[in-house]
């Protein structure tokens, strides 16, 4: 892999990481949800470092380029990434109708409202 490809992953890998970070310790990104992106910041120099393992991943697979076999792994993390979100959305509605439910429920309607 060429120095500036290394470089730039490097560089970059290390702005993620202080991103995610950051955005923790001033409570805009909650610490559940900054695993996922954490380990996008460390598994970034991992495939850089690791890019004899790349390239013979890309063999067993049988794909004809690396650039591949990483698409392949970003396509499966942002699957992921959306499981995730889809679950806890799922989760947060079914409270939302039952919030809602117990409300209703807990405020008689006056006479002048009813029919």
């Amino acid at each position: 892999m060429p120095v500036r490809q290394v470089i730039f992953m490097m560089i970059l890998s290390a702005v993620l990481l202080t991103l995610v970070v950051e955005l923790v310790r001033r409570r805009k990104l909650r610490e559940e949800y900054a695993w996922l992106w954490l380990l996008a910041a460390v598994a970034a120099p991992a495939v850089v470092v690791g890019w004899p393992l790349v390239r013979q991943f890309t063999r067993l697979v049988g794909a004809d380029e690396p650039v591949s076999v990483l698409y392949l792994g970003a396509l499966v993390f942002l699957m992921v990434v959306n499981i995730h979100y889809s679950t806890k959305i799922s989760r947060l509605t079914e409270q939302v109708k039952e919030l809602a439910q117990a409300i209703a429920l807990s405020h008689p309607q006056r006479p002048e409202q009813q029919g």
